[in-house]
């Protein structure tokens, strides 16, 4: 901002004082917060550019106050420049640094507020890109306490936004995984981030199953996890619901092997040879001659010589 009087050379609206006063911004950003100029044509060498400003604008006497913030960051100069000599008591100086407070101030604050518009248009797009984010984002402090949940997280268990903001972590796990939840939310504070399946409960009570991404961040300048969760319970129930077919395979294979060994021993058993183990051209012979016969009620000897033939021979015959 520049204000002259009447009758004055114009100024530029924008000056850049490194460019043009860099030997009296260098004394304000270093040692003083004040830099009086009584005579531009007394300045040291090292001020000629300066000087050159001074005498183009026809500046005698120049007060500068450094409008340096707490925190050391330099928001500007205030410069009162007179066109002709003029008597800069300390009463003077005095005032004009009070001035440069106030106008310190409302810079300060100016751009404080700058900051704060910004910073809530940031997020309000930051917001509706999460909502719109095909996925869960959850964002909690160590504790557990919930800072913020997008659209899908809140719809996804079941509460609104005004409820779910004044939930835990304890509020949304199922209670059977609770110390599991604690262990993970551990693990990420010291680790900095984890990878982990959990499963949460809905507001109705129903239970689904969560795979979290979670890391360490900063919410509002405080630390804070901020998680991503995508919702894996159809995938787990479909897990389930193949292993149960695949068990009941096993078992039915099972049962048909079993089958299968005893349908061979009744079909040895009922050909009622499956002693015998002899396949020569006459034991072929004599057992196609006892199954035809076997069938009728007539009696038939058959002499044999061996008493294990005796044994096995009547059992073809035995309806």
């Amino acid at each position: 901002h520049i204000w002259r009087c009447d009758g004055l050379s114009p100024v530029p609206l924008l000056l850049d004082a490194r460019d043009h006063f860099p030997w009296v911004l260098a004394q304000l950003c270093t040692t003083e917060s004040t830099c009086t100029v009584l005579d531009p044509e007394t300045l040291p060498p090292e001020a000629a550019k300066d000087r050159e400003t001074y005498a183009r604008f026809g500046v005698k006497n120049s007060l500068n106050v450094s409008l340096l913030a707490s925190d050391g960051q330099l928001h500007g100069v205030f410069a009162l420049n007179f066109a002709r000599d003029a008597k800069l008591s300390p009463l003077l100086v005095g005032r004009v640094e009070m001035l440069g407070r106030i106008l310190l101030t409302l810079l300060v604050r100016e751009r404080e507020e700058r900051a704060l518009v910004a910073g809530r248009e940031r997020m309000r797009l930051l917001t509706e890109m999460l909502d719109a984010a095909p996925g869960g984002v959850l964002i909690h402090d160590e504790l557990g306490r919930v800072l913020y949940a997008n659209r899908w997280t809140m719809e996804l268990h079941g509460y609104e936004a005004a409820e779910f903001v004044r939930l835990t972590l304890s509020d949304l796990v199922e209670p059977e995984a609770s110390k599991l939840g604690k262990r993970y939310l551990q693990r990420v504070i010291e680790k900095g981030e984890d990878s982990f399946d959990i499963r949460h409960r809905r507001k109705d009570g129903s239970a689904l199953l969560l795979r979290v991404t979670a890391r360490k961040t900063l919410w509002n300048d405080r630390p804070a996890i901020l998680s991503v969760h995508l919702d894996i319970t159809e995938r787990d129930r479909a897990g389930e619901a193949l292993k149960k077919a695949l068990d009941e395979v096993q078992a039915l294979r099972r049962r048909l092997e079993d089958e299968n060994v005893y349908l061979r021993q009744q079909i040895r058993s009922e050909s009622g040879h499956g002693v015998i183990v002899g396949e020569s051209e006459s034991i072929k012979k004599m057992l196609a001659m006892a199954r035809k016969v076997a069938p009728m009620d007539s009696a038939v000897l058959i002499p044999a010589r061996r008493a294990r033939a005796r044994n096995c021979s009547p059992r073809l015959f035995t309806t």
